[in-house]
């Protein structure tokens, strides 16, 4: 179909299938919660990714100890995501304490990894930046599921 009519037709069909995902990966639930959670999960993304960037650049500019930065950088997604606030928000302050202290663990412990294995990887600084931020932002999501 390489018409401009066939072309709009499959721009729809696969529109429509990712939407299809979504939505199986949320059963029993509203539009409005669908879309509220696919937000949220949007603008975490875009948070993570923007936090990432800013430790890879560290990093590959040699700005300090990759402990240090990798704390560091976990300490302000785990602060910033709004997954984790929304996750957290009847919570006690003690319960919150624990909860993100697991979660920084997993994080500053993931990123110093990462970069300790990196022997024979491509240094490509964007490639390296969407890896981390989808490895990040699936993490969270898998501890906050355990929670």
């Amino acid at each position: 179909m390489n018409s401009p009519l066939g072309n709009k037709l499959k721009e729809i069909f696969d529109s429509n299938r990712k939407a299809a995902e979504i939505i199986k990966k949320h059963p029993g639930q509203s539009f409005e919660q669908i879309k509220k959670t696919f937000d949220l999960n949007v603008s975490a993304h875009v948070i993570v990714s923007n936090h990432i960037g800013l430790f890879v650049s560290n990093v590959l500019n040699r700005k300090g100890d990759l402990a240090i930065l990798a704390g560091s950088a976990a300490k302000r997604i785990v602060l910033s995501d709004p997954r984790i606030a929304a996750a957290f928000q009847k919570l006690k302050p003690e319960e919150k304490a624990a909860r993100a202290e697991k979660i920084f663990d997993a994080l500053a412990s993931g990123l110093t990894s990462y970069f300790e294995n990196f022997k024979g990887k491509e240094l490509d600084r964007a490639a390296i930046i969407e890896e981390l931020t989808t490895k990040v932002t699936k993490k969270i999501a898998e501890i906050l599921s355990k929670f």
